[in-house]
């Protein structure tokens, strides 16, 4: 039976931030989120005003409760070019994913693991955008 979740149980406990800046809506703000040592967490997009309760229940709900719809055998394909994303870890280790497919369901690729993972396309929307607090 494979493990539904897209992160080991100790690379949940030890998750410091994310580099989202690969994916197509982060790009042009190259968007990174951080825990202080606080345990507050930072954006990197200057005029972002995060809401402390909104993010802790965002990356709750999204990143240590997450459990995938299915999990399948992943073999990265070295001649595609995935967006990509990166949990960093408080140890400096880093996780990285591939956005394999947007819709109907979000496909993420764990290149490491040689796993994927497939959510409802708005579960997967909301995993990649945080509540970062964005004036338009």
């Amino acid at each position: 039976m494979l493990d539904k979740n897209p992160l080991k149980p100790i690379e949940q406990s030890q998750i410091a931030g994310f580099d989202f800046s690969r994916l197509e809506q982060w790009e042009e703000v190259r968007l990174q989120v951080s825990q202080n040592e606080k345990q507050q967490w930072q954006v990197s997009v200057a005029n972002a005003k995060p809401n402390q309760a909104e993010f802790n229940e965002w990356f709750d709900t999204y990143w240590t409760k997450i459990r995938a719809a299915s999990v399948e055998p992943y073999t990265p394909d070295r001649k595609a070019s995935y967006p990509s994303f990166t949990v960093k870890l408080k140890d400096g280790k880093q996780v990285v994913f591939d956005k394999l497919q947007e819709s109907p369901d979000m496909i993420l690729g764990r290149p490491d693991e040689g796993m994927q993972y497939h959510f409802p396309s708005d579960v997967g929307f909301t995993m990649l955008n945080p509540p970062i607090g964005l004036s338009k």
